[in-house]
């Protein structure tokens, strides 16, 4: 049933966005379950929920993002799980849309570095896909900063998918 949930998560984003459901109304309703959602023991469902919660940003605007899914995603970010974290990231632009790589790049560089150093030579791909991204986003002088030292790991990668 959580996993049912946590999955409607998008279409419950779409109905908002339609106008068929009041922003107001559906963060009063549906905040205590996301809360619980987020701490689910079942990591397949986490890890869904990871997927999915990125897409409220958009149509709960900054306040209600930076009040509710912040929360949320800096929790998620810290997650045992690896796929819950892997997760996050497919949708992070979702969030940096919102609430902008300045105010996030504090909490998404550590992220990705330890994303970047994970022993699953997959995650570690994953992990890489995302540096353009955030290149782009953050300025070369950020990027040189705080995420060279992991591109330089990346590159000599022993596993070739990696580099």
């Amino acid at each position: 049933m959580r996993n049912i949930a946590s999955s409607n998560i998008q279409n419950i984003s779409h109905l908002i966005t339609q106008k068929m459901l009041d922003v107001e109304e559906v963060i009063m309703k549906i905040c205590p379950i996301l809360k619980t959602i987020q701490t689910d023991p079942m990591a397949y469902v986490r890890a869904s929920f990871a997927e999915q919660i990125l897409t409220l940003c958009g149509v709960f605007g900054k306040k209600n993002t930076n009040e509710i899914i912040l929360p949320i995603f800096l929790a998620l970010l810290k997650d045992d799980e690896i796929e819950v974290r892997v997760n996050l990231f497919k949708k992070i632009n979702e969030i940096v849309k919102v609430l902008g790589v300045n105010t996030l790049s504090q909490t998404i560089v550590p992220g990705l570095v330890d994303l970047g150093n994970d022993n699953n030579w997959r995650i570690r791909v994953t992990s890489i896909e995302y540096l353009p991204y955030f290149a782009k986003q953050i300025g070369e002088e950020f990027f040189s900063e705080r995420i060279m030292k992991l591109v330089g790991t990346l590159v000599t990668d022993k596993i070739f998918a990696v580099r």
